[in-house]
């Protein structure tokens, strides 16, 4: 059974973002036993047997900033987050922070390339305290940063750490097309179209699931028969 919603839903931006980084997901996945919701875990997460595989934020730019940067609210209530869930005994083997920048492109600060460049637990441990010494006072003294570097919570805060990533998608119905062509037999002329017919089934299904005061789920076995 999958858990109850935990999340509050987004605006309709955030919910298209978060449905089209769903449909990365569906294709990507492999196994029956594969489900991937949205505001359930995580504005996305995919959950393998049951198991939280994948936590998801997904941030969109809209043109006031970066939300990839060393000083981002955004990404410092995200890691911020993710500690507290660690924190309150949920799980997760990943944690991504993918940024939808189809208005324009942004590049990560060093923090984000700190994180995601750091395997092991030593390398987590000095990302760590780089990471600090990049913040701004404003920043370090902020709620979000100031909870994630309390020493009480030091060994969740590696934990995202060491199993951080990073996406950015620039231009995403392009990338979703690579996707498709990549792991299911489409002929490159119909590839567009089988994309955006997938877009237009996630989201419905999606929507359709919130609708019904239901968990935002798609399982893999569903998707493939789509």
């Amino acid at each position: 059974m999958m858990p109850g919603s935990t999340e509050v839903p987004g605006t309709a931006n955030g919910f298209y973002s978060q449905s089209d980084q769903a449909l990365f997901e569906l294709i990507r996945l492999n196994g029956p036993s594969c489900f991937v919701s949205v505001e359930v875990d995580d504005d996305v997460s995919v959950r393998r047997d049951d198991v939280i595989d994948r936590m998801i934020q997904v941030k969109a730019v809209t043109g006031r900033g970066n939300p990839a940067s060393d000083n981002s609210p955004d990404l410092w209530k995200t890691l911020s987050n993710w500690v507290d869930k660690l924190c309150s005994g949920v799980d997760s083997n990943a944690f991504v922070y993918s940024v939808n920048c189809a208005i324009k492109d942004i590049r990560p600060g060093k923090v984000v390339g700190l994180f995601k460049d750091a395997d092991s637990g030593s390398e987590a441990a000095a990302a760590y305290e780089k990471a600090f010494e990049l913040l701004t006072p404003k920043t370090k003294n902020g709620g979000h940063a100031s909870n994630f570097f309390l020493q009480k919570h030091k060994a969740e805060a590696l934990k995202v750490i060491q199993c951080f990533s990073f996406e950015s998608h620039r231009y995403v119905g392009e990338e979703l097309r690579d996707l498709i062509l990549t792991h299911r037999d489409v002929s490159p002329k119909d590839a567009d179209a089988v994309v955006e017919e997938l877009r237009g089934w996630v989201f419905a299904s999606l929507k359709e699931k919130m609708g019904l005061a239901n968990d935002a789920t798609i399982s893999s076995v569903e998707f493939k028969q789509e």
